[in-house]
This record gives C-alpha cells, structure tokens and sequence, in this order.
C-alpha cells in the first residue's frame, strides 16, 4: 500500500507536466478528459483538456460555471467552433440546429457568419434582424440560398441599393430579385405620392353644380385613385374616403335639394292647374292650399343650392307658380262674394217656391229686380251655372201660378165628382161604399183652401141632404148581420166533424172569433143565445186541438232541457279552463259545434225563449271573448307576415323575398280563424304580397337574361371590331392599330356578365382575335421597322459612294456628287434620331468631296476611327446570326460575347426584355450611320449581309 503512492497513474500525480502529458496521450472522446476540464486544479490543465473536449453541452457547462475565465474564454472559443462546424464529424448538423433556438443573439450572428454548414447558417438566419448584418450576408455569403433568404429581410432603400451595385455582375438572382424589390420601391412610393395627390385634390373638391367642371373631374380622380388606393395607407384612405364622402354629401344635398325644388315646384304648378278648375273660393278649398304652400315652401326655403342656369330656371318657375296661384285666388274670392249675394236671391225664390200659401205674380217680379241688380262672377261657367238656377227657380214659380190655377178647378171637380158618387150610391143601395165616400168628401172639403165660400156651401148641402137616405139604409144592414152570425155558428158546428190537421182547426176557429168579433164592432153585440151556441161550438171543436198542443209543448219542454245543458255545458268549459294554457283548436270546435247543435234542437216555449237565449248568448260571447284574443293575435301575426313579405319585396334583395314569402306560407294556417269576411281579406293580401315577390324575382331574372344578353350582343360586336382590325388593309399604322385594339379591350373589361352557355365562345373568340390582331400588329411594325432600314441602307449606299470618292477622287467626283445630292432629297423622310445622324455622315462626305483638304482629313480620320466600332456592330451580328467570324477576330468576338452575357444578365426579368429583332434592328441602324475607309469596307459590309442573310 506504501508502494501505491509511487506508482499512481500520471493523471493523478502532484507534477502538473505528469498530468499534461498524461492529458495529451488522451483520445477526444475518453471519458477521463471530463475529469482534467472540471476538476483539475490548474487552470492551463483544464484549459488542455477543453480544447479536447468535443461535447457541446460539457463545454457550455465549463464555459459558464468554471472559476478561471481563461477556462472560460477556451471553453467559449472551443464552443463557438464546434458549434461552427470545425469538426463537422464530433457533432451533426441535426444535434446543432436543435441547440439553435437556446442560443443568445451574439452565438446566433457568429453562426449565420462562420457556421461551415449552410444548412445551419440558413436556420441561424432567421433569428437575425439585423438589416446591415443581413445585407452583409446577402452579398458575401457562399450560398446562393442563404444569400437570397438573407436577401428577403433587407427593406432598407439604401441597404437594398448597396446590394444591387455589389451584384451586378456577381449574383444574376440576387441583382435581379432586388432590382425588382428596388424598383417595387419606387414605384410604390410614386402610387402613394399620387395617392396624397390625389387625396388633395378630393379635399379640395367641392361641388359646382351638375354643369360645372368638378361634376366632370370627381370620376376621373375615381378612375385616378382606383390603381393607388392599394398601397395606400390607412391614413391616405381615411383622408380620401372622407374627402369623398363630404363631396358627396354635398353633391347629394344638392340634389336633394333641387329635387325638393323641383317637387315644390311641381306641386305649386299642380295648385294653379287646380285653383284653374274651380269657379269661387271656398274655405275648404282655402284649407287645401295654405296645406299646398305650407308643404312646398320649406322644400324651397331649405339650404340653397348651387346657383346655376337650373337654379335660376327652378327659381323662376317657382316666382310664376306662386304668382298664379295668388292671382287666382283673387278673382275666386271676388267670384265667391258675388256668388254668395246671387245664391240669397236663390234661397228667398226656393223659400217662395215652398211657402204652403198662394204665390203672387209681384214677389216673382221683385226676385226679378232685385237679381239683375247684382254683380256676376268673373268665372263664366259659374256665372252660367248661377243664372240656369236662377231661371230654374223663376219657371218653378211660373209653373206654381199656372197650377195654382188648375189645382183649384181640378179640386171642384173632384169634390163634385165624390158629391155625385156618394149620392149615386146611396140610389144604389150600397150603404158602407155610401158611408165610406161620405166620410172622404167631408175630409177633403175641410182640408180644401182654393175654393170659394159659395162652392164649399153648395158641396155641404148636397152632403147634408144624403143624410136621411143613410139612417134608412144602416137599419137593412143589421140584418143582413143577424144572418152572418147564423152563417157563422153552423160553420163552428161543422168543425166538429171537420178530419184537417189540429194546426188548421185552431187556424179557422181562431177566424171564426176573429170576424164575429168584426161583426160586433160593426153592429153591436149579437144576442145571449145565438153567443153561447157559438162559443159552444168552438169550444167543443177546440178540444182535439189541445191535445196536441199539449204534446207539442212536452216536446219544447225536452227541448229547453238539451238546450240548458248545452248553455252549462259551455259555461262549466269557460270556468274550468285554464286560459293560460288551453288547446285553442278545441275550444274554436267547441264554439262552433254548440252554434250547429243549438240551432238543430227544437223549439221551446215562449215564454223560456227569451230567457234562454240570452243565457246561451251570454256563454257563448264570454267563450268568444277568450277566442277574440287569441283570433287578434293570429290576425297580428298573420299581419305582419305581410308585412316582412311586402317589405322585403321592396327592398334589394329579391331572393330574401321569394324565401321569405315561402316561409310565411308554412306559417300561414292560423289557431284560431276570424270571420269569412276578415280571412278572406287576409288571405287576398298574403296573396298579393307573395304573388308580388314572386313576379319581382321572376322581373328580375328576366331583366338579368335581357343584360346578359345585351352584353353579348355588346361583347359579339367588340370580337367583329377585332377581328375587323386584322382585314382593315386601310389602316396600316400599328400605333393606331394598337390603340384601336387597347381601347377594344377596355371597353371589354367594362361589359357585364353574359350567359354561362355562351362566357367559354365568346371568351375564346376575344382570345383568339387579340392574339391574331397582335400578330398583326407586330407584322405591320416589323414590316414598318424594315421600311424604315430600307431607307437606311439607301442613304448609306449614297454614303459609302461619296466616300469612296471622297478617299480616291476621279474627274467624275462633282457630277456623281450632284446626282447625288438631287437622289438625296427624293428620298423619303425618316425619323428624327436617324435622320440626324444619316444626315450628319453624308454632309461630311460631301464637305470632303467638294472643298477637300481639311474636310477630307477630317473624314479619313472619322472613317480610320470608326473601324473598331464597325467592326464589333459586324461581330455583334454574327453572334446574333449564329455565324462563325473570321479567326483573327475570336479573341475580340470572345470580349463581345461576354460583355453581351454581363448585360443580359444584368437586365431586369420583370420589364420587356429587348427581343433580338430589336437588337439586329439597332445594330443595323448603327451600322448604316457609320462608314469606314473604303478597302476595309467591302470586307466588312460581305461579312456584315452575310450574318443578315442567315437572320432574314
């Protein structure tokens, strides 16, 4: 055991250099390295071991918890590579990335710049928030993805500007991708800076009237704000929407108000048509229009609306109706005095007409007098109309005295007619006719006031003098009465053998009493016997009859019974029913069946008819009474399911309605119905009402087919202007063809819907019309384009012979240049750009020709210099062409082609990309406005039409 301590092992001897090399023969992954890194005395020790160390979490433990902060510092740094990725094979991508999300923010920005693995560099970003850190990875990151990702959280104008001028012949996505960002930029901030313009505009908008220049201007700043509200912010769209609304609000008050104006005038106008019709001024017409003028003048008298031609227009209609309406009511007040004075002349002439006395000629003549001394109404027809009454009444007077007249003459008539009757009558024998018109021609001659006193004496004599011939015949009558009664008794003894029904034999007995009562009040009372013998008789032949009488009242008796208990029946229901909660179904059957079963039961007697009655109609009213609620609630409810159906039927949506009207008609059958009267008129209503929803949507869909349809025939019409513009071989121009073609298809986004069958044909034929109208266009401007070079080429020929001349000069050098010239200026103009520059090349060449010296210099030079530009425009289009070039010219058509590539990849993808038509287009016209000398110009010119050919 004393030995032990001179053999331990070196990792536990006293010497630290033992323990360092001990330390230093370790693997990475032995288990003793965790011994020396945590508990080893000696810092230098434990800072051996933890660069040996290769667990993540051990070296964040040292790194945290160790008492030497150069332990710390190595156990950090050791951390910090591994973390990294130094040893990629200690630790794996996956067991990183799931320390990432513990990480601070410092090991995060060291990992996105140091990390080996993109993998984890592209997690570790997107804790970053950094906008420089982040711009400085997007443009020095290994990775074309982290680079990109890093790209993605720059926002920064400047940052993303910085980035674009380090990529752009670095990173042809990155340089795009924030081009594209820049250019977003851009043009975000042009829409919000005419999205504030345009927000100024609306504020200072205000409404001028429907003929001023605001009306005009308000829906082309809508059309204006359309394409920016998008980007605008809430703030931009807040100020706008305001704006907008105060515009239209005052756009709608002004309207309103000249609706209102216009109504007021309407119905001032209506008020004269009106006071035009009517003859006098009557206080309910007065009522009527002070209601008139109080209804329209606060409609005038509201806020003043923009004074313009309408304004003016409305004001003056409003001055003349009011005027007319003043003006008429005038003459009807002064035709309603005069009125008034002839209609008392009227009443005093129908008051004469009705007195009961006679009426004399003079009160007709003084009405006379007194009617054409008044004033007549200015209105003719009523003046016309006063004037008939007035002659109407004068003739009923007129008429009076003439039958005044024949009334008195027809009246002595008469009453000597009746004299004469009576007198023929009694010399006939006919005593109660005699006694009869006796009686009627003492009555009518005292009512009688026509006649004179010497005619009424005379008719009272003759009256007089009948008297004595009527006693004798009354004593005759009573004894043709004796012999009635006689007549009557034997007709009562009869009856008792008499087999008619019971009802019949008390009939006749009940007329038997009845005219021996008649002969009583006649003549006096019959004698003692000839009474009891026939009374004697009625009795005897009464006694069968009150049998069966009796039997028939047993039989209301049984009748009263049923009908008692049908009235407790009805009054135990009413007081033992809960009303609270009752089954109101039964309750209505109850109320009906007790009215069929009461009017089937018998009769009753008399006497407990009335009482009876009363009493069923007393249980039947307070049962009704619980019914009429329950009926008035039904009514309600059914009342207002016309409503909801008639208002929602008014309103928008016509779909809601036809449902609605459905619903209400599950809805419909009532608990409790009301009277046939009020169910039919309930009934008729929801009928209507439904009936109206329904034909509103069908309206509706009709209308609907009828738009789509006319967008068709809209839309049908806008193919054939298409398809026209293909065939129009009138119009040549592309510019105007393509306008004509823009406008078609805006005019195509403005049309509605059309019908489902008939969107994908006619869709397709617009598509198929555009694209060939496209093509058309870029023919004509293709076929404009090589025009155009057409002419180039012409003037360069002209060109290049002048300076030809011009470097090796004849005796012919001043005639060629003259026909030249005059060549020249036959030829068709061109445009500006090249016009110029053609133009510039044949001035020189002509200088030279014609003055030499200096200007021939000038153009050998110009000519010596241009070669090398000449000579890449002919690379250029051998490149374009496909088309080998010369060998003594690779290295320069290599440059080229580089140069090429670094501006195609410099280009923006979202702009239009210059085609290769547009490029062999420049290069020709380039090649057309630059001359060479001429032995180097028939080389290159071959070269240059060869590579053209192979294009063409």
């Amino acid at each position: 055991m004393i030995l032990n301590r001179f053999f331990r092992p070196k990792s536990q001897q006293n010497d630290p250099r033992s323990r360092l090399q001990a330390l230093q023969k370790l693997a990475s992954g032995d288990p003793g390295l965790v011994e020396y890194a945590q508990r080893d005395e000696d810092p230098t020790i434990r800072r051996a071991a933890v660069n040996k160390l290769t667990s993540l979490p051990l070296l964040l433990q040292v790194a945290t918890a160790d008492s030497s902060p150069e332990v710390r510092d190595t156990a950090n740094n050791r951390y910090r590579d591994l973390l990294a990725g130094a040893e990629p094979q200690k630790s794996s991508v996956q067991e990183r990335l799931g320390l990432l999300p513990s990480l601070d923010a410092g090991l995060v920005e060291f990992l996105v710049m140091q990390a080996k693995e993109a993998e984890l560099r592209l997690a570790a970003l997107a804790r970053i928030d950094d906008e420089n850190l982040l711009t400085r990875i997007a443009m020095s990151d290994p990775a074309a993805n982290v680079r990109f990702a890093a790209l993605a959280g720059v926002h920064q104008t400047a940052l993303l500007e910085e980035i674009a001028k380090h990529s752009r012949n670095r990173d042809k996505r990155i340089f795009r991708t924030t081009r594209e960002r820049l250019d977003a930029v851009r043009d975000e901030q042009l829409r919000t800076a005419q999205a504030v313009h345009l927000c100024e505009e609306m504020e200072k908008l205000t409404w001028d009237g429907a003929a001023g220049p605001n009306a005009g201007r308000f829906p082309r700043l809508e059309a204006e704000w359309q394409p920016v509200q998008d980007c605008a912010d809430d703030l931009l769209k807040t100020r706008y929407a305001q704006a907008k609304a105060r515009f239209l609000d005052e756009r709608q008050r002004s309207a309103t108000q000249r609706n209102a104006r216009l109504e007021a005038c309407a119905i001032l106008e209506s008020c004269a048509e009106r006071l035009r019709g009517e003859n006098e001024w009557t206080p309910t017409l007065a009522e009527s229009v002070e209601a008139i003028l109080g209804e329209a003048q606060p409609s005038w008298d509201g806020e003043p609306v923009v004074e313009d031609i309408e304004g003016r227009r409305l004001a003056q209609r409003h001055d003349d109706a009011l005027n007319a309406i003043r003006e008429r009511e005038r003459v009807l007040q002064r035709n309603h005095e005069r009125a008034a004075r002839l209609r008392q002349v009227l009443r005093q002439a129908d008051e004469l007409a009705k007195q009961p006395g006679q009426v004399l000629a003079n009160d007709i003549t003084a009405l006379k007098h007194q009617w054409t001394s008044l004033e007549r109404p200015e209105t003719g027809s009523l003046s016309t109309h006063l004037q008939d009454e007035f002659d109407a009444a004068l003739e009923k007077l007129r008429v009076r005295l003439q039958r005044q007249g024949e009334r008195r003459d027809q009246e002595w008539r008469e009453l000597q007619e009746q004299v004469d009757a009576v007198e023929h009558t009694l010399e006939a024998g006919e005593l109660q006719k005699a006694i009869d018109l006796h009686k009627q021609a003492r009555h009518d001659l005292k009512r009688n006031i026509a006649l004179s006193r010497q005619q009424m004496a005379q008719l009272e004599s003759r009256l007089e003098e009948c008297a004595p011939r009527l006693g004798e015949l009354r004593g005759w009558r009573r004894w043709g009465t004796h012999q009635a009664r006689e007549q009557l008794c034997e007709e009562a003894e009869r009856l008792l053998n008499d087999a008619s029904a019971p009802q019949d034999t008390a009939q006749r007995i009940k007329d038997l009493r009845l005219s021996w009562k008649h002969l009583d009040g006649a003549e006096g009372a019959a004698s003692r016997n000839l009474w009891k013998r026939f009374d004697k008789a009625c009795e005897q032949a009464y006694e069968p009859c009150q049998t069966y009488f009796q039997e028939q009242n047993q039989e209301r008796q049984r009748n009263l019974g049923k009908k008692q208990a049908l009235c407790q029946q009805l009054e135990d229901y009413e007081a033992n029913t809960d009303w609270r909660q009752v089954d109101w179904q039964e309750t209505d059957r109850l109320w009906r069946d007790a009215q069929k079963r009461w009017h089937k039961l018998g009769p009753v007697n008399r006497a407990d008819k009335k009482t009876l009655d009363r009493r069923f109609e007393t249980a039947l009213k307070r049962l009704d009474g619980h019914l009429q609620k329950e009926r008035d609630r039904e009514i309600n409810r059914r009342r207002q399911l016309i409503s909801q159906v008639q208002e929602l039927t008014n309103g928008s949506d016509a779909q809601a309605a036809v449902e609605a009207a459905k619903q209400a008609q599950t809805q419909w059958h009532p608990v409790v119905q009301a009277n046939r009267r009020e169910e039919q008129n309930l009934w008729q209503q929801f009928r209507a009402a439904c009936d109206a929803a329904f034909e509103r949507r069908q309206a509706e869909h009709q209308a609907a087919d009828a738009a789509r349809e006319v967008n068709l025939e809209c839309k049908q019409s806008l193919c054939e202007a298409v398809e026209a513009l293909v065939g129009d071989e009138d119009q040549p121009d592309p510019a105007r063809t393509e306008s004509r073609l823009r406008q078609i298809r805006e005019e195509w986004t403005t049309v509605g819907q059309v019908p489902k069958s008939a969107y994908r044909p006619i869709e397709k034929r617009m598509e198929t019309a555009v694209e060939r109208a496209e093509e058309h266009i870029r023919r004509l401007r293709r076929a404009e384009r090589r025009q155009a070079l057409n002419a180039l080429h012409e003037r360069a020929r002209l060109c290049v012979r002048l300076e030809e001349l011009s470097c090796n000069p004849t005796d012919e050098a001043l005639t060629v240049l003259t026909a030249a010239q005059e060549k020249w200026q036959r030829l068709p103009n061109m445009e500006s750009s090249l016009a110029d520059a053609i133009q510039k090349r044949f001035d020189v060449a002509c200088r030279a020709l014609h003055e030499g010296g200096a200007h021939r210099q000038d153009l050998l030079q110009r000519l010596l210099d241009n070669l090398e530009q000449k000579q890449k425009l002919c690379l250029r289009m051998e490149i374009a062409a496909g088309v080998d070039s010369p060998p003594e010219f690779a290295q320069a058509r290599m440059e080229c082609q580089v140069s090429r590539l670094s501006e195609t990849l410099g280009r923006r993808e979202n702009t239009q990309d210059t085609s290769m038509d547009d490029e062999i287009r420049r290069i020709e016209e380039a090649w057309y406005v630059l001359g060479v000398l001429p032995d180097q110009e028939s080389a290159l010119s071959e070269r240059f039409r060869r590579a053209l050919a192979v294009l063409q």
